[in-house]
Order: structure tokens, then C-alpha cells, then sequence
């Protein structure tokens, strides 16, 4: 409802000489920096989503041409560069090996050794190919698109200028969230509480838009991985990998069956989720056979 998103796209513009695929590319690339800052490809899609669909509305091009490649970036491009993303997966990833019994640690540029090409290539994907073939109008109709909504009241210009430098703080307690010992989600949650005590969101507007739908999603899907890995599930897996590779350590075989498995069941189920099946049965794996986990795990951070 601020005046930042059309006032930055106007601006943008100018800058780019009307030219679309250069501001497109500026948003990408900007995504792809912001998830290695902000731990949640979520919320770094959320930040840039609003710029670039205000940009397609400027521009006539259709949303549905370019939402997917950033979707795509702002997920695959998370912790690549050693910065607090990276350093958030090494934590969780030392953690797992410590729980195991492994001697081995993980460091943040181990996870940027592993996935540089990802964050060379994608974004040029992002750029030049995925719009190519993105369709031009949804495929399947979005239930919110044709609902007419009550006309708001435009901001005042102390509540414009209070939800420009809530928004900014917010992305900078994001970037800053370990340092200062809270979580993402308070930070957010502490944005949005604040941009309805300062106005510039009523509360029941704020309320109603809360996507109960994704968070269930999100509680359902852990909630499984959770179960699975407490009934045993996973070391039953874990023992069938290890007698499906013939008791081999190579590198390249464990990596490709460790990458094909989880990659597949991604299709169906939440990245989190998968992870928190499939990091201990790499790890059991390893165990069994005598093999370093660190590749298996940056394998398994980089779904």
C-alpha cells in the first residue's frame, strides 16, 4: 500500500531506458543476493515479488512469464556464498554429525565449493531461458485473481514513510537475525505487528491475509518427516541404501543415489521435510560404510 514499490519501479525504469530485461535481470540478481543474507527463500521471494510484479504491470508483460525463474532463484541460490545462509546450513549440518558420532566438520565455504555453478548458472536461466517458457497466462486460474476487494484509504504521509523504514528494518534484522540471537519468524512477526500498530495495515486486513493454507502445509509435512524418523523409518532406509551400493564408498555413486532418491520424493513433499529424512539416513549410510558425509550433505542442503 506504500508508495515505495511503484516509486522504485518508476525510478528503475528511467534508470534502465525503458528497457525490461535489463530491470528483470536487476531483480534476479538481487534475489540471488538477498537469499544468501535472509535464511528463507520465502521471504527473499516475497521482498522481490511485489517490485517485479509492479514492474509487469508497468510494463504489460505477464506475471506468469516471470514469477517461476525468481521462485527458482530465491529457492536454489539460498546459501551458496558463504555469508549468514550458508553459515546457518554448516551450523545445522555440524550439528547432524555431531549427533552421529562424526569427527568431521562442515564449514560455510564448503557449501560454496559445492554449489557455485548453481549460482553462476541459474540466474542466467532465470534471465534469458525460463521466461521463454513460462506460460503466458496461469495454468491453472488463481482463486484471488477477479475478486474485487473494498477500496482502502490511501496512506497518510507519516504511515507511508513509517512502513518504508519498517520494511528496510525488517530485511536488516533478517540479514542480522543470528547476530542478534532471534529467529526469522519473530523478526517478520515483529515487522508486521509494527506496520499495523504504525497504520499502514489494519488489523483485520493483516489477520485475513495470513496463509493458513501454507503454514499447515509447512506443519503437516515436518510434522511426517518428524514421525518417520522416530518410528525407525530412517535406519531401515538407511540399511537398505547402504546394501543397495554393495558396501561401495565412491563418491560419485553414494552422491548420485543420495541426490536421484531425495530429489524425486521433493516432488511430493516439503525440502525441510525431505531433509530431515534423508540427512540421517546419509549419515547412517556413511556410518555403515566408512565414507565421509560432507558432500552427501551439501548435497542434501542444496534440494
Amino acid at each position: 500500500r506504500s508508495s515505495f514499490v511503484n516509486t522504485l519501479c518508476t525510478w528503475v525504469m528511467k534508470f534502465s531506458k525503458g528497457s525490461f530485461t535489463k530491470v528483470y535481470a536487476a531483480y534476479i540478481i538481487l534475489a540471488a543476493i538477498l537469499t544468501n543474507l535472509i535464511p528463507s527463500p520465502l521471504t527473499v521471494f516475497y521482498i522481490v515479488a511485489p517490485m517485479l510484479g509492479a514492474l509487469c504491470d508497468s510494463t504489460g508483460v505477464s506475471r506468469s512469464k516471470v514469477m517461476f525463474p525468481l521462485l527458482v532463484v530465491s529457492v536454489t541460490c539460498c546459501g551458496v556464498l558463504p555469508f549468514a545462509s550458508a553459515i546457518n546450513h554448516a551450523s545445522q549440518a555440524n550439528g547432524y554429525m555431531g549427533t552421529y558420532g562424526f569427527t568431521q566438520s562442515v564449514s560455510a565455504v564448503d557449501f560454496f565449493i559445492g554449489k557455485a555453478p548453481m549460482f553462476l548458472l541459474l540466474p542466467l536461466w532465470a534471465i534469458f531461458l525460463g521466461p521463454k517458457f513460462s506460460p503466458d497466462q496461469p495454468v491453472i486460474p488463481i482463486a484471488t485473481m477477479g475478486n474485487k476487494t473494498k477500496e482502502q484509504k490511501p496512506l497518510t504521509p507519516f504511515q507511508d514513510k513509517a512502513a518504508i523504514m519498517i520494511f528496510f528494518g525488517d530485511i536488516l534484522a533478517l540479514v542480522f537475525a543470528s547476530q542478534l540471537g532471534v529467529d526469522t519468524w519473530f523478526v517478520a512477526f515483529a515487522g508486521a505487528m509494527l506496520m499495523v500498530c504504525f497504520g499502514a495495515l489494519d488489523h483485520r486486513t493483516a489477520v485475513k491475509n495470513i496463509p493458513w493454507d501454507i503454514i499447515l502445509l509447512f506443519a503437516g509435512a515436518l510434522s511426517l518427516g518428524t514421525a518417520l524418523n522416530n518410528t525407525g523409518a530412517g535406519q531401515v532406509v538407511g540399511s537398505l541404501l547402504s546394501n543397495a551400493v554393495g558396501g561401495t564408498t565412491n563418491s560419485y555413486v553414494l552422491g548420485t543415489l543420495f541426490f536421484l532418491a531425495p530429489f524425486l520424493l521433493t516432488q511430493f513433499m516439503l525440502n525441510k521435510a525431505v531433509n530431515q529424512i534423508f540427512i540421517p539416513i546419509c549419515l547412517l549410510t556413511c556410518q555403515a560404510l566408512g565414507a565421509n558425509p560432507t558432500g552427501l550433505l551439501v548435497l542434501g542442503f542444496s534440494r
